[in-house]
């Protein structure tokens, strides 16, 4: 108690002495016998006046008191490590142009009766010669013979074809007016008369179309073919050229029609123009490098990072390539992206860069994969393009620095330690009065803000310590109140309080401590995995900040406070004659709602002996309501003598040792509250009855 008793009852006695010389001089020769009143104090203190100074003690606006220990930041947990994108590894795709499938082309040529005869016996064609100026004439049989090398026009769709498969076939039209046998028509390559294949036609009629088929297989066409009649023979109109029933008209300038029609050309190499046409439709599984311990991660959206795509190319025409994944999403669009590819045989790898912040990466059945699907298309515009089977486009596909702006999924029960850590308490309050307090509503409140969208049940650890002597909070496990998914990226502050209902602070406020220690342990999800998804932010953390509050709302009994206090008095200890009796008069008003029993030892220190003693009456304490607030203090008047021994011990006491003792109002039903405005109002006098000239 600061000082109030101690200074009133001392300073009251100390005063008495001087009080009487100076009035006893006053009143020298006069007789008679008097009552001399001196008043000696008149003072009024507050409740705060008598509570010991202590920084954790403050007051509501109201002016209720409690003691209060905060700390910011006892505990924080991030969600740094629980997606971490690591190293990634590019991921390469080769294909090849390989076979183009050529357009189907058609070449004739004519070939005259003129032409054909020009090859066989002189004897012959001039007999055949002469027959053409006639109306009808002989025409002489010709046996197997050569009918000589004809050339078709460049074909303007190609130059050269090297085939893998395909078929020619060769439509041929008798125009003559007699019929032909064993024709055989090889088919040849112009630039180096190599062998394409040959067409046999054992018997071709007067008007009539035949036609037969080659396979290609492994050939090479140019873009000039010839024809070589490689033999042919022909009955004419019979053994008897004087029957003139079989004479036919004879025109040079009939012809026999070659057709070449071909079919299913697929080409390994060559020169040659073609539409355009797709020559890849794959899909690439790239692996995304992310350490995600236990979770199973569903969905992804960056905020950072570029996906790379690389290519090399030997393909001479330019190519169309189709990236597209329905599991990244841009804008809500499944990802598409078109990569023009062309020939890098001289200038080395292009890349093609994609931002990727805002896109999403959907995930499935927990597989940290990517399916990209590529569509390759020739886009050769008509030209004649060199090729070949083994041209190839090389892809490489990268991911690079990605940065993910929230993530969904299941993020397993994996556990986050809390380091122990420590707070110092100093309860001086609860110290000064510790003796049988009990407090009504004591809270230890910590303070959470949470921006991680995942249940997390906190498992704190607390233990008081003094004196040698522990207590555990015992605290209940609490689910830290997190935001829900329609919440992303928003902070959800929340207080998870501790009182007698779900812990033993009760014990462990009794427990007077010295300090605290603090630790424990976080689980996610600890009811398992839950129909709603799991979600972090970049950034988002945790953040426990520790309150203890202790609210005055209080019952005690038999609280103890001590105090030692030097005194030395100098002047005469003699009492005077003249005094018949000094009584000390006291008048209370007691609006504190505590019981007050002061006892005063007068000591003398040197030899450890005790001169005097006063025991004051108890101050009842004031009543209060139902709330525990003082209705009205207690008024109360208290008189008590002082004799000669009592002066005389106060001027050999050189040390006083006081001590109060409090209860509560009503200590065992009742929870008083303790406010700053409680007054205790203090009137102190002297009473002396003095006996003049007798």
């Amino acid at each position: 108690m600061r000082n109030i008793f101690k200074v009133w009852l001392l300073f009251s006695i100390v005063l008495l002495s001087s009080c009487l010389k100076d009035n006893l001089d006053k009143i020298a020769g006069v007789e008679g016998s008097f009552s001399l009143a001196i008043p000696l104090i008149e003072s009024s203190t507050s409740l705060i006046d008598i509570l010991p100074e202590d920084e954790h003690l403050i007051s509501d606006d109201d002016g209720f008191l409690r003691v209060l220990y905060r700390r910011d930041s006892i505990a924080s947990i991030d969600t740094d490590t629980m997606l971490v994108f690591e190293n990634q590894e590019p991921v390469s795709e080769s294909f090849e142009l390989g076979k183009i499938e050529l357009e189907d082309f058609e070449t004739s040529i004519n070939i005259s009766l003129s032409q054909l005869i020009s090859q066989v016996n002189p004897l012959i064609e001039g007999q055949i010669i002469a027959g053409a100026n006639l109306p009808q004439a002989y025409f002489p049989p010709i046996s197997p013979t050569f009918g000589g090398l004809y050339s078709s026009p460049a074909n303007e769709t190609y130059q050269l074809m090297v085939l893998e498969s395909g078929s020619i076939s060769l439509e041929i039209t008798n125009n003559f007016s007699v019929a032909l046998t064993d024709l055989v028509v090889e088919l040849k390559n112009h630039m180096n008369q190599s062998l394409i294949g040959a067409f046999t036609y054992p018997y071709i009629e007067v008007g009539a179309q035949l036609s037969s088929t080659i396979i290609l297989d492994n050939s090479s066409l140019y873009d000039v073919l010839d024809f070589e009649i490689a033999s042919f023979s022909t009955d004419g109109s019979g053994l008897d050229p004087f029957n003139e029933s079989t004479w036919v008209p004879i025109n040079l300038f009939d012809e026999l029609d070659l057709h070449i029609i071909s079919t299913s050309l697929i080409a390994i190499q060559g020169v040659a123009s073609f539409e355009d046409q797709e020559v890849a439709d794959e899909t690439i599984d790239m692996d995304l490098a992310i350490d995600v311990d236990e979770a199973v991660i569903s969905k992804i959206v960056f905020s950072e990072g570029y996906i790379q795509f690389a290519h090399n190319s030997t393909i001479s025409p330019n190519l169309e390539l189709v990236l597209n994944s329905n599991q990244l999403l841009d804008n809500g669009q499944p990802f598409s992206q078109t990569i023009f590819v062309t020939n890098t045989s001289q200038a080395g790898t292009v890349f093609t860069t994609v931002p990727l912040n805002g896109m999403e990466l959907h995930l499935v059945d927990g597989e940290t994969q990517i399916q990209i699907d590529y569509i390759a298309s020739l886009l050769t515009s008509g030209e004649m393009i060199d090729f070949s089977a083994n041209d190839f486009v090389q892809l490489t596909i990268d991911i690079i620095e990605p940065e993910y702006a929230s993530v969904e999924g299941y993020f397993g029960q994996r556990t986050e330690i809390i380091e122990e850590a420590e707070i110092e308490m100093n309860a001086q309050f609860l110290q000064e009065i510790s003796s049988g307090l009990v407090l009504e509503n004591p809270h230890l409140i910590l303070h959470t803000e949470n921006s991680i969208g995942i249940p997390i049940e906190l498992q704190m650890d607390i233990t008081a310590y003094a004196n040698g002597d522990s207590q555990d909070l015992n605290a209940a496990y609490q689910l830290i109140p997190f935001p829900n998914n329609s919440q992303q990226g928003q902070t959800i502050s929340a207080d998870i309080a501790y009182d007698n209902s779900n812990s033993s602070i009760g014990e462990l406020v009794s427990l007077n401590p010295d300090y605290l220690t603090y630790g424990g342990q976080v689980v996610l999800n600890p009811q398992g995995e839950t129909a709603e998804p799991n979600f972090i932010v970049a950034g988002s953390k945790i953040n426990i900040d520790f309150e203890m509050d202790l609210p005055l709302e209080i019952r005690f009994e038999n609280a103890v406070m001590t105090d030692t206090v030097e005194i030395g008095l100098e002047g005469e200890s003699e009492w005077p004659d003249e005094i018949e009796s000094v009584k000390l008069a006291l008048h209370i008003e007691n609006g504190f709602p505590m019981d007050l029993k002061v006892f005063i030892l007068l000591m003398d220190s040197l030899n450890s002996t005790v001169l005097d003693s006063l025991d004051l009456d108890v101050f009842e304490a004031a009543s209060v309501n139902a709330n525990g607030q003082v209705n009205q203090p207690l008024v109360y008047n208290y008189n008590f003598e002082l004799t000669e021994d009592n002066l005389q011990a106060l001027y050999d006491a050189n040390q006083a040792i006081i001590r109060v003792d409090m209860s509560s109002y009503d200590h065992e039903n009742t929870a008083v509250k303790l406010y700053t405005d409680y007054e205790f109002l203090l009137g102190v006098g002297l009473l002396i009855e003095l006996k003049i000239g007798e």
